[in-house]
């Protein structure tokens, strides 16, 4: 059996680039809906104790509502 080895000899490995942005059109139905969703996202990552998930999920519905 062969193991590849986790470590090279080319160095660190470097992240690759961020994506580019993608520009949407909502309406403020839309944002209301998708604040919605985030703040339920939010409030089920509380539930399970990942806070610092539910932080920033309720962050980007503060940013999202009209």
């Amino acid at each position: 059996m062969n193991f590849v080895p986790l470590a090279t000899s080319a160095g660190p490995r470097r992240a690759l680039p961020p994506p580019p942005l993608v520009l949407v059109h909502m309406t403020a139905e839309d944002r209301r809906l998708f604040a919605a969703w985030l703040d339920s996202r939010a409030k089920g990552a509380e539930q399970a104790g990942d806070f610092a998930e539910a932080d920033r999920l309720a962050t980007r519905a503060a940013a999202v509502r009209p």
